[in-house]
Parts: structure tokens; C-alpha cells; sequence
């Protein structure tokens, strides 16, 4: 009785052009709540925000503090260490011959301008043995020579030669990595974030993180809602579908699950002719819930 089980005839029946529009836009929808709902679930279990993940929250709630990472003065921190050249403040990298964009906001949480800053301070103060004879005098034109041998060597920071001069070479000189550990409410109204130590950048990286993933709690669950009422709207076509061709039919069989499965569908059609096992019997194939005659 294979090919008069209603699953069976629903598959082999021809859909109307609406129902297969009304189909394909719905899964085309429930694919794409699908693919929304991963990158929601990816953000939630990711130790560190990426960029993405945090610039609506900042651009709407901490505007002074999304400017710091957008909009890089030289005053906030010079523009070698991260080579920042994007109206959206972004640092071009190239690996494996592909250019990635690392944004400011990432390279600050883990606090990729203070190892670069160290790394030229290290550089003057304890030059490799090559370049001791360049800087033995100490002129600021030795150390502008070892500086643009470092810059060339580092192809993703700066091709800007003109960027080494007197004034850089004391700021490096005269760096020291911050390392202060005040309490969140201090940070939260104090945007010189260059300035703050790498405790104080995960502190205040940590707070917008509870502040953004309960948003994101919310937006999983508004997806997961989205997503039933879809399926509910797919299953509806598929019982108007059986609807219309069980009322084309004489006799209707089922199983006491099929019964139970489609119940409120056999009560909107109103079968003249139900028959149906009875508890404990097997006349029907236990894998036809329901089949029609």
C-alpha cells in the first residue's frame, strides 16, 4: 500500500505555481536564519570581540570611545605603529600574499601597539651586534638609519620613510608601557584608550562584552522565534496540500499514531469512511500512518 500512503501521493502530486514560491522563499528564509543564527553563536563563544561584533554597540551607546578606534590622531597614538590608512581605520596585513584587515579596535585589546612600541624601543636601546657601530655615537642620524632598516623590514606597518624623525625617535626613546590598574568606572569615562595598560583594555573589553552578548541572547532567541514560525508557516502548506487530497478521497486508513498525528486535519475534512487499527493490531504498514483509497 506504499503508493496510497499520503506522504507518498502529497510527493508525487503537483505543487501550484504559489505553493512552490510560497516554498522556495521560505526556505530560502529559514537558510538564512540558519546562517544568522551561527554567527550569533559564534560571537557568544569567542573569548575576544572582534571588530564586527562590537562598532554598532560603540557607534549607538560609546560614541567618544568608537571615534578612538575609528578616527586615530596623532595625538592618541603615531600612525607607524599600526599603519592606519582607512577612512574605517583598519591595518592592512598581507599573508600569503593575501592583504587581511586587522582593525585597531582588535589590535588594541590585545595590545598589538604596545609590543610594537617595545619592539623599537628594544631596538635602540640594545641594537643587534650588525648595527652597534650605527648607533655607538648615539646621533639621532644613526638611529634614524637602524629605525628605516626595521620599517622596510616590516612591510605592514609603514612605507613612509619621512614618518622616522627627531620627534620619533625621543617618543620611542621616551616610551614606557602603561601599566595601571584603575576601576571600571574611572575607565569607562576616560577615552585616551592608547594610554591604558593591557588589565585596563581587557577590563573595559570585558564590560562591553556583558553589555553586547545579552543584546545577543535577546537576538538569538528573536531568531530561534523567527525560525519556528517559519517551519509552522511550511507546515501549513504542506497539510493544505494533504487537506486537498484527502478530500478528494473515498476512503481514508491510518494507524492509531497517524490518528493521533493528524488529528485536527482529519476533523477539517470530514471523511465519510475512516478506517483505522485498532490498538495492538497490525494490518498496516507501521511506517503508513495514514493511506487513502
Amino acid at each position: 500500500i506504499k503508493e496510497f500512503s499520503l506522504e507518498e501521493v502529497c510527493r508525487n502530486r503537483a505543487r501550484t505555481k504559489k505553493e512552490s514560491y510560497l516554498l522556495a522563499k521560505l526556505y530560502e528564509e529559514i537558510e538564512k536564519i540558519g546562517s544568522d543564527t551561527e554567527k550569533v553563536k559564534n560571537t557568544l563563544f569567542r573569548r575576544w570581540m572582534r571588530w564586527s561584533d562590537i562598532k554598532d554597540y560603540l557607534m549607538a551607546e560609546e560614541r567618544r570611545f568608537y571615534d578612538k578606534f575609528v578616527n586615530i590622531t596623532e595625538n592618541d597614538l603615531p600612525s607607524w605603529v599600526l599603519g592606519t590608512d582607512d577612512d574605517d581605520g583598519f591595518k592592512p596585513v598581507k599573508k600569503n600574499n593575501k592583504q587581511k584587515r586587522i582593525y585597531p579596535f582588535e589590535e588594541w585589546t590585545k595590545g598589538g601597539d604596545i609590543t610594537i612600541i617595545k619592539k623599537r624601543k628594544e631596538l635602540l636601546l640594545n641594537p643587534p651586534i650588525s648595527n652597534k657601530k650605527i648607533v655607538k655615537s648615539g646621533s639621532n642620524a644613526n638611529m634614524y638609519e637602524l629605525l628605516r632598516e626595521e620599517f622596510e623590514d616590516e612591510k605592514d606597518i609603514s612605507d613612509d620613510e619621512s614618518q622616522i624623525d627627531h620627534y620619533t625617535i625621543e617618543w620611542i626613546k621616551n616610551y614606557e608601557e602603561p601599566e595601571t590598574d584603575r576601576p571600571l568606572d574611572v575607565l569607562l569615562n576616560d577615552h585616551s584608550v592608547w594610554n591604558m595598560s593591557i588589565i585596563e583594555r581587557h577590563k573595559l573589553h570585558d564590560y562591553w562584552r556583558t553589555k553586547i552578548y545579552n543584546e545577543i541572547v535577546e537576538k538569538l532567541s528573536e531568531l530561534q522565534e523567527r525560525h519556528g514560525k517559519k517551519i509552522k508557516e511550511m507546515n501549513d502548506i504542506y497539510d493544505e496540500a494533504r487537506r486537498q487530497v484527502l478530500l478528494k478521497s473515498d476512503v481514508i486508513g491510518m494507524t492509531t499514531n497517524g490518528a493521533a498525528k493528524f488529528q485536527q486535519l482529519i476533523r477539517s475534512i470530514g471523511p465519510r469512511i475512516i478506517i483505522c487499527e485498532e490498538a495492538g493490531e497490525y494490518g498496516f504498514n507501521s511506517g503508513k500512518e495514514l493511506s487513502i483509497g
